[in-house]
């Protein structure tokens, strides 16, 4: 969206925060539009292997995020065109080859704020470990440091998704107050789903990753369970192009609207049932 577009909140209530505007949602996902830069449009970049907040259904788009930028798209009248790419080229795509948004489960950093303005947040989240179905390791354990005492061995191998909070937990990040796992190895793979298969493989002891992308992993794939303690606080929000300010308000009215009426909340339930 090169336009700088302004949208009242009273707009964003009227345009329909459900299914209104033009909407091509179906049960079975969001279909993108392709790029067109004549158009007015909305881009968004994600990483569509987050489920809850973003998969993909075939060749269309769903999940919680993924429900927001479709309806913020008809909020302002526009298409919405989502580009799927690697998490570590979401937030530094923003402001670049047409992106405005960068919405992938973001946890809100110091550092991805030198590449986009921040939302308000939207969720709350930690990091959580999933092991193996038959694993004891964590059985005795009811705290965060009594987890991180047991991951923190020589020895032990560790998955992540590459360039998440999960790698920053593991090595160490001064920007998010986390010290590290100095004596784990930490092996990074491209989405948390093949950590998983990894772990199952033998080739890593245990996976960590955010809560809710750990527990939709455990609810689709036989023999793993997640240790049920929080790791970490964190708040998830989206990326805006810095260029574009207006564009930042008229996101944060938007969800601030979906709030208020309880659209965000019947989103959420959505994708958290069962």
């Amino acid at each position: 969206m090169k336009k700088i577009v302004t949208v009242m909140l009273s707009l964003v209530l009227c345009c329909g925060l459900f299914a209104g505007c033009g909407d091509e949602r179906e049960d079975e996902g969001i279909k993108s539009a392709t790029y067109d830069p004549s158009k007015e449009q909305i881009v968004v970049a994600t990483n569509a292997a987050f489920a809850p907040f973003e998969y993909t259904v075939g060749d269309r788009f769903a999940g919680i995020d993924m429900e927001i930028a479709k309806g913020f798209a008809d909020s302002l009248g526009q298409e919405l065109v989502i580009l799927d790419m690697e998490f570590d080229s979401v937030v530094t795509s923003v402001g670049k080859n047409g992106v405005d948004i960068a919405m992938a489960g973001l946890t809100v950093t110091e550092k991805r704020k030198e590449s986009v303005n921040f939302t308000d947040t939207y969720y709350n989240a930690s990091q959580m470990v999933i092991v193996k179905a038959d694993d004891t390791t964590f059985d005795d354990c009811t705290t965060a440091d009594e987890i991180v005492a047991k991951l923190n061995v020589s020895g032990v191998k560790i998955g992540v998704q590459a360039g998440t909070t999960g790698e920053s937990f593991v090595r160490g990040s001064a920007d998010l107050g986390f010290d590290g796992l100095l004596n784990a190895q930490c092996v990074a793979h491209s989405n948390a789903g093949l950590a998983v298969t990894d772990m199952k493989n033998g080739n890593v002891n245990y996976v960590v990753v955010d809560e809710a992308p750990a527990k939709n992993l455990v609810g689709k794939i036989d023999g793993i369970k997640v240790i049920d303690i929080k790791l970490t606080d964190e708040e998830y929000a989206f990326g805006v192009d810095k260029a574009q300010p207006d564009l930042l308000e008229s996101l944060n009215a938007y969800l601030k609207g979906i709030k208020e009426d309880g659209t965000f909340d019947e989103i959420l339930s959505k994708h958290f049932q069962g």
